[in-house]
Protein backbone atom coordinates (compact mmCIF):
# COMPACT_ATOMS: atom_id res chain seq x y z
CA UNK A 1 0.00 0.00 0.00
CA UNK A 2 1.81 3.12 -0.88
CA UNK A 3 -0.44 5.57 1.52
CA UNK A 4 2.73 6.42 3.09
CA UNK A 5 4.45 7.17 0.30
CA UNK A 6 2.62 9.93 -0.97
CA UNK A 7 1.74 13.88 -0.49
CA UNK A 8 -2.00 12.95 -0.13
CA UNK A 9 -3.70 13.11 3.04
CA UNK A 10 -4.36 9.54 4.36
CA UNK A 11 -8.08 10.80 4.46
CA UNK A 12 -8.05 11.50 0.68
CA UNK A 13 -5.89 8.42 -0.77
CA UNK A 14 -7.49 5.74 1.30
CA UNK A 15 -9.71 3.55 -0.65
CA UNK A 16 -7.99 4.89 -3.88
CA UNK A 17 -7.32 1.84 -6.64
CA UNK A 18 -4.75 3.54 -9.59
CA UNK A 19 -3.07 1.82 -11.99
CA UNK A 20 -1.27 3.90 -14.60
CA UNK A 21 -0.60 2.33 -18.52
CA UNK A 22 1.08 3.94 -20.97
CA UNK A 23 1.47 2.40 -24.36
CA UNK A 24 5.33 2.66 -25.54
CA UNK A 25 5.46 0.36 -29.03
CA UNK A 26 3.39 3.18 -31.35
CA UNK A 27 6.34 4.44 -32.16
CA UNK A 28 6.50 8.40 -30.27
CA UNK A 29 9.49 7.24 -28.91
CA UNK A 30 11.85 6.40 -31.51
CA UNK A 31 11.05 8.78 -34.08
CA UNK A 32 12.18 12.32 -35.06
CA UNK A 33 10.61 14.79 -32.78
CA UNK A 34 9.09 17.41 -35.44
CA UNK A 35 11.09 20.55 -34.36
CA UNK A 36 13.56 21.34 -32.17
CA UNK A 37 14.17 24.55 -30.75
CA UNK A 38 16.37 26.31 -27.46
CA UNK A 39 14.36 29.20 -25.28
CA UNK A 40 15.47 31.10 -22.42
CA UNK A 41 14.38 27.89 -20.57
CA UNK A 42 16.61 25.52 -22.40
CA UNK A 43 16.14 23.08 -25.19
CA UNK A 44 12.62 21.83 -26.52
CA UNK A 45 11.01 19.69 -29.18
CA UNK A 46 7.79 18.66 -30.49
CA UNK A 47 6.33 15.60 -31.37
CA UNK A 48 2.79 13.90 -32.34
CA UNK A 49 1.45 10.46 -32.66
CA UNK A 50 -1.57 8.85 -34.73
CA UNK A 51 -3.44 6.25 -33.20
CA UNK A 52 -5.95 4.54 -35.02
CA UNK A 53 -9.03 3.46 -33.26
CA UNK A 54 -7.68 -0.50 -32.93
CA UNK A 55 -4.44 0.89 -31.25
CA UNK A 56 -6.60 2.76 -28.18
CA UNK A 57 -8.81 -0.61 -28.08
CA UNK A 58 -6.45 -2.94 -27.91
CA UNK A 59 -4.71 -0.72 -24.98
CA UNK A 60 -8.43 0.08 -23.49
CA UNK A 61 -9.49 -3.64 -23.97
CA UNK A 62 -5.96 -4.63 -21.96
CA UNK A 63 -6.54 -2.67 -19.11
CA UNK A 64 -10.43 -3.56 -19.03
CA UNK A 65 -9.50 -7.15 -18.33
CA UNK A 66 -6.65 -6.12 -15.87
CA UNK A 67 -7.04 -8.54 -12.88
CA UNK A 68 -9.19 -6.75 -10.57
CA UNK A 69 -11.04 -4.80 -12.76
CA UNK A 70 -14.02 -6.18 -12.18
CA UNK A 71 -14.24 -5.54 -8.66
CA UNK A 72 -13.64 -1.48 -9.43
CA UNK A 73 -17.11 -1.26 -11.89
Amino acid sequence: MLTNGTNLKPEVIKGVDLIVVRELTGGLYYGRPKRRYTTTRGRRAVDSMVYSEQEIARIAGWVLNWPGAAARN
